[in-house]
């Protein structure tokens, strides 16, 4: 009979010893978080650290479909993020807060939570109705 194997990181959880070796199963972790050593990052930085998770995660041998999903939930947080920021910034401009309530919406892949690396992404923005003569007060700011 012919024995083959064939690596994985989880073939090295356990030393020669029998125990379980948590820095095998922690250093690929360790590496990604020391791209985040910073509390502040910027949502630049947070974009460019997913290649290193996708690397990591690949590592753990997780399916191309979880690590799609992992990439969703992460691009969804920063658009999250980046809303929330430019919010804070219009305010801080004058701009004061939203006239009307609104919703963004993810399409497309991130919609699916299929995204891949470096998505063409489609948003949709809905817009709480409101009287006509605000058109140009509500379309200002929104177009801001």
């Amino acid at each position: 009979m012919r024995v083959v194997h064939q690596a994985s990181p989880w073939r090295a959880l356990f030393n020669e010893h029998g125990y379980l070796d948590t820095q095998a199963l922690n250093a690929p972790l360790q590496h990604l978080f020391s791209k985040l050593s910073s509390s502040q990052i910027s949502l630049t930085d947070a974009y460019a650290w997913q290649l290193p998770l996708v690397e990591t995660l690949a590592h753990y041998d997780l399916p191309a479909w979880r690590i799609a999903q992992i990439i969703s939930d992460h691009n969804a947080l920063l658009y999250r993020l980046a809303i929330a920021l430019s919010l804070s910034e219009m305010e801080a401009q004058g701009w004061g807060k939203p006239p009307v309530d609104y919703c963004v919406l993810l399409l497309g892949s991130a919609a699916r939570f299929e995204s891949l690396l470096g998505p063409d992404q489609d948003n949709a923005l809905i817009i709480d109705d409101y009287p006509d003569h605000r058109h140009v007060e509500i379309d200002g700011f929104f177009s801001h």
